[in-house]
Protein backbone atom coordinates (compact mmCIF):
# COMPACT_ATOMS: atom_id res chain seq x y z
CA UNK A 1 0.00 0.00 0.00
CA UNK A 2 2.83 2.65 0.48
CA UNK A 3 4.44 1.14 -2.20
CA UNK A 4 1.80 2.92 -4.43
CA UNK A 5 1.30 6.08 -2.51
CA UNK A 6 5.41 6.28 -3.48
CA UNK A 7 4.89 5.21 -6.78
CA UNK A 8 2.68 8.34 -7.35
CA UNK A 9 5.31 10.20 -5.20
CA UNK A 10 7.68 9.42 -8.04
CA UNK A 11 5.17 9.99 -11.44
CA UNK A 12 5.58 14.02 -11.23
CA UNK A 13 9.21 14.70 -10.51
CA UNK A 14 9.51 15.61 -14.06
CA UNK A 15 7.01 18.21 -13.51
CA UNK A 16 8.36 19.10 -10.10
CA UNK A 17 9.92 22.67 -11.57
CA UNK A 18 6.13 23.57 -12.62
CA UNK A 19 5.32 23.77 -9.12
CA UNK A 20 3.99 27.14 -7.99
CA UNK A 21 1.98 26.52 -5.00
CA UNK A 22 1.02 24.71 -2.22
CA UNK A 23 0.04 21.28 -2.79
CA UNK A 24 -2.58 19.49 -0.92
CA UNK A 25 -3.32 16.29 0.80
CA UNK A 26 -6.97 15.40 1.81
CA UNK A 27 -7.78 12.85 4.30
CA UNK A 28 -11.44 12.36 4.74
CA UNK A 29 -10.52 11.45 8.18
CA UNK A 30 -9.74 12.84 11.82
CA UNK A 31 -6.54 13.92 12.49
CA UNK A 32 -4.43 11.65 14.52
CA UNK A 33 -5.28 8.41 13.31
CA UNK A 34 -3.13 6.09 11.16
CA UNK A 35 -4.37 8.08 7.77
CA UNK A 36 -3.45 11.41 9.40
CA UNK A 37 0.11 10.08 10.63
CA UNK A 38 0.59 7.81 7.76
CA UNK A 39 -0.37 11.27 4.95
CA UNK A 40 1.88 13.34 7.34
CA UNK A 41 4.61 11.38 6.62
CA UNK A 42 4.28 11.35 2.97
CA UNK A 43 4.06 14.70 3.13
CA UNK A 44 6.84 15.62 4.61
CA UNK A 45 9.03 13.54 2.34
CA UNK A 46 7.46 14.92 -0.79
CA UNK A 47 7.55 18.28 0.47
CA UNK A 48 11.85 17.60 0.70
CA UNK A 49 11.56 16.12 -2.79
CA UNK A 50 9.30 18.97 -4.72
CA UNK A 51 11.12 22.08 -2.47
CA UNK A 52 7.19 22.80 -2.27
CA UNK A 53 5.12 23.43 1.10
CA UNK A 54 2.76 20.25 1.12
CA UNK A 55 -0.38 20.78 3.58
CA UNK A 56 -2.31 18.08 5.30
CA UNK A 57 -6.05 18.82 4.98
CA UNK A 58 -8.27 16.51 7.37
CA UNK A 59 -12.35 16.65 6.17
CA UNK A 60 -14.20 14.03 7.96
CA UNK A 61 -17.94 13.03 7.72
CA UNK A 62 -19.76 10.49 6.65
CA UNK A 63 -17.69 7.61 6.45
CA UNK A 64 -14.94 9.68 4.35
CA UNK A 65 -17.04 10.59 1.84
CA UNK A 66 -17.28 14.18 2.62
CA UNK A 67 -13.38 14.47 1.88
CA UNK A 68 -13.58 12.67 -1.19
CA UNK A 69 -16.36 14.67 -2.54
CA UNK A 70 -13.66 17.71 -2.43
CA UNK A 71 -11.10 15.89 -3.42
CA UNK A 72 -13.33 14.98 -6.54
CA UNK A 73 -14.25 18.93 -6.62
CA UNK A 74 -11.28 19.67 -6.82
CA UNK A 75 -9.62 21.54 -9.31
CA UNK A 76 -7.54 19.46 -12.01
CA UNK A 77 -4.74 20.82 -11.31
CA UNK A 78 -2.03 18.83 -10.00
CA UNK A 79 -2.55 20.89 -6.44
CA UNK A 80 -4.65 18.26 -4.87
CA UNK A 81 -4.68 14.30 -3.72
CA UNK A 82 -6.55 12.43 -1.54
CA UNK A 83 -5.30 9.59 0.88
CA UNK A 84 -7.83 7.47 1.76
CA UNK A 85 -8.07 3.62 3.54
CA UNK A 86 -4.81 3.85 5.10
CA UNK A 87 -3.02 5.34 1.75
CA UNK A 88 -4.00 2.15 0.30
CA UNK A 89 -4.31 4.84 -2.19
CA UNK A 90 -3.07 7.74 -2.70
CA UNK A 91 -5.34 9.87 -5.75
CA UNK A 92 -4.08 12.57 -7.68
CA UNK A 93 -7.19 14.80 -8.49
CA UNK A 94 -6.22 15.44 -12.03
Amino acid sequence: MLLQAQAWSLRPLSLRSLLVRTVKIIVPFPGGGINDVLARILADNLAIKWSQPVVIENKTGAGGNIGAELAYQAEPDGYYGCARKCLESLSPCA
